[in-house]
Protein backbone atom coordinates (compact mmCIF):
# COMPACT_ATOMS: atom_id res chain seq x y z
CA UNK A 1 0.00 0.00 0.00
CA UNK A 2 1.20 3.49 -0.86
CA UNK A 3 0.35 6.63 1.14
CA UNK A 4 0.15 9.91 -0.71
CA UNK A 5 -0.62 13.18 1.02
CA UNK A 6 -2.23 15.75 -1.22
CA UNK A 7 -1.17 19.07 0.24
CA UNK A 8 -3.69 21.45 -1.22
CA UNK A 9 -4.11 24.44 0.96
CA UNK A 10 -7.35 26.28 0.49
CA UNK A 11 -8.85 25.28 -2.85
CA UNK A 12 -10.54 28.57 -3.54
CA UNK A 13 -11.68 27.91 -7.06
CA UNK A 14 -13.51 24.89 -8.36
CA UNK A 15 -11.07 24.96 -11.32
CA UNK A 16 -8.21 24.00 -8.96
CA UNK A 17 -10.16 21.02 -7.68
CA UNK A 18 -11.08 19.93 -11.22
CA UNK A 19 -7.37 20.12 -12.22
CA UNK A 20 -6.49 17.83 -9.30
CA UNK A 21 -9.17 15.32 -10.26
CA UNK A 22 -8.03 15.32 -13.90
CA UNK A 23 -4.43 14.75 -12.76
CA UNK A 24 -5.49 11.73 -10.71
CA UNK A 25 -7.51 10.34 -13.61
CA UNK A 26 -4.90 11.10 -16.32
CA UNK A 27 -2.03 9.24 -14.72
CA UNK A 28 -4.03 6.12 -13.90
CA UNK A 29 -2.52 5.94 -10.44
CA UNK A 30 -2.64 2.72 -8.39
CA UNK A 31 -6.00 2.12 -6.76
CA UNK A 32 -4.54 1.40 -3.33
CA UNK A 33 -3.21 4.94 -2.81
CA UNK A 34 -4.69 6.54 0.29
CA UNK A 35 -5.17 10.27 -0.30
CA UNK A 36 -5.15 12.93 2.42
CA UNK A 37 -6.54 16.40 1.84
CA UNK A 38 -4.61 18.95 3.92
CA UNK A 39 -5.90 22.44 4.61
CA UNK A 40 -9.11 24.41 4.55
CA UNK A 41 -11.90 22.86 2.49
CA UNK A 42 -14.90 24.96 1.60
CA UNK A 43 -18.20 23.20 2.28
CA UNK A 44 -19.43 23.64 -1.31
CA UNK A 45 -16.47 21.56 -2.55
CA UNK A 46 -16.88 18.60 -0.17
CA UNK A 47 -19.13 16.57 -2.47
CA UNK A 48 -16.92 17.18 -5.53
CA UNK A 49 -13.76 16.19 -3.65
CA UNK A 50 -15.25 13.00 -2.20
CA UNK A 51 -16.85 11.99 -5.49
CA UNK A 52 -13.69 12.65 -7.50
CA UNK A 53 -11.17 11.04 -5.15
CA UNK A 54 -12.62 7.64 -4.25
CA UNK A 55 -9.55 6.71 -2.17
CA UNK A 56 -9.72 9.85 -0.05
CA UNK A 57 -8.76 8.50 3.36
CA UNK A 58 -8.61 11.65 5.45
CA UNK A 59 -9.48 15.34 5.47
CA UNK A 60 -6.99 17.26 7.60
CA UNK A 61 -8.71 20.49 8.33
CA UNK A 62 -12.33 20.35 9.53
CA UNK A 63 -12.71 23.75 11.12
CA UNK A 64 -16.43 24.03 11.78
CA UNK A 65 -19.65 22.05 12.11
CA UNK A 66 -20.88 23.13 8.67
CA UNK A 67 -18.00 21.44 6.83
CA UNK A 68 -18.32 18.39 9.09
CA UNK A 69 -22.00 18.13 8.18
CA UNK A 70 -21.29 18.50 4.45
CA UNK A 71 -18.60 15.82 4.56
CA UNK A 72 -20.82 13.50 6.60
CA UNK A 73 -23.69 13.88 4.13
CA UNK A 74 -21.43 13.41 1.08
CA UNK A 75 -19.89 10.23 2.55
CA UNK A 76 -23.37 8.88 3.27
CA UNK A 77 -24.70 9.71 -0.20
CA UNK A 78 -21.73 8.00 -1.85
CA UNK A 79 -22.03 4.91 0.35
CA UNK A 80 -18.36 5.10 1.34
CA UNK A 81 -16.73 3.79 4.48
CA UNK A 82 -16.37 6.46 7.20
CA UNK A 83 -13.93 9.25 6.35
CA UNK A 84 -11.16 10.06 8.82
CA UNK A 85 -10.98 13.73 9.82
CA UNK A 86 -8.71 15.96 11.85
CA UNK A 87 -10.25 19.00 13.53
CA UNK A 88 -8.27 22.12 12.65
CA UNK A 89 -7.51 24.37 15.62
CA UNK A 90 -6.20 27.92 15.21
CA UNK A 91 -3.81 27.93 18.18
CA UNK A 92 -1.98 31.08 17.10
CA UNK A 93 -5.07 33.28 16.92
CA UNK A 94 -3.95 34.60 13.53
CA UNK A 95 -6.84 35.80 11.38
CA UNK A 96 -5.04 34.60 8.25
CA UNK A 97 -5.32 30.97 9.42
CA UNK A 98 -8.34 28.73 9.34
CA UNK A 99 -9.56 26.61 12.19
CA UNK A 100 -11.55 26.93 15.34
CA UNK A 101 -10.59 28.75 18.50
CA UNK A 102 -9.08 26.35 21.07
CA UNK A 103 -11.97 27.11 23.44
CA UNK A 104 -14.41 25.66 20.87
CA UNK A 105 -12.35 22.55 20.22
CA UNK A 106 -14.27 20.13 22.43
CA UNK A 107 -17.59 21.24 20.95
CA UNK A 108 -16.68 20.41 17.36
CA UNK A 109 -14.97 17.16 18.39
CA UNK A 110 -18.16 16.16 20.19
CA UNK A 111 -20.21 17.16 17.14
CA UNK A 112 -18.10 15.00 14.81
CA UNK A 113 -18.09 12.02 17.17
CA UNK A 114 -21.79 12.11 18.10
CA UNK A 115 -23.59 13.66 15.15
CA UNK A 116 -21.53 12.66 12.11
CA UNK A 117 -21.71 8.86 11.89
CA UNK A 118 -19.92 8.83 8.53
CA UNK A 119 -16.86 10.64 9.89
CA UNK A 120 -14.16 9.17 12.10
CA UNK A 121 -12.55 11.69 14.43
CA UNK A 122 -8.81 11.00 14.19
CA UNK A 123 -7.25 13.89 16.09
CA UNK A 124 -6.37 17.57 15.93
CA UNK A 125 -4.20 19.56 13.55
CA UNK A 126 -2.78 23.04 13.92
CA UNK A 127 -0.21 25.36 12.42
CA UNK A 128 1.55 27.56 14.94
CA UNK A 129 3.02 31.00 14.48
CA UNK A 130 6.03 31.01 12.15
CA UNK A 131 8.31 32.75 14.65
CA UNK A 132 6.92 31.28 17.88
CA UNK A 133 9.88 29.01 18.57
CA UNK A 134 12.39 31.79 17.93
CA UNK A 135 10.99 33.83 20.83
CA UNK A 136 12.43 32.64 24.18
CA UNK A 137 9.61 34.33 26.15
CA UNK A 138 7.20 31.76 24.74
CA UNK A 139 8.93 28.97 26.64
CA UNK A 140 8.85 30.38 30.16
Amino acid sequence: MMLVTVALVKITYKKSLIKLLRFIDKYNLPEDIKWHFVGHLQSNKAKTLLGGVPNLDMVEGVGNEKIANHLDKAVSNLGRKPLKVLVQVNTSGEESKSGIDPSSCLGIVEHVRLRCPNLEFSGLMTIGMPDYTSTPENFR
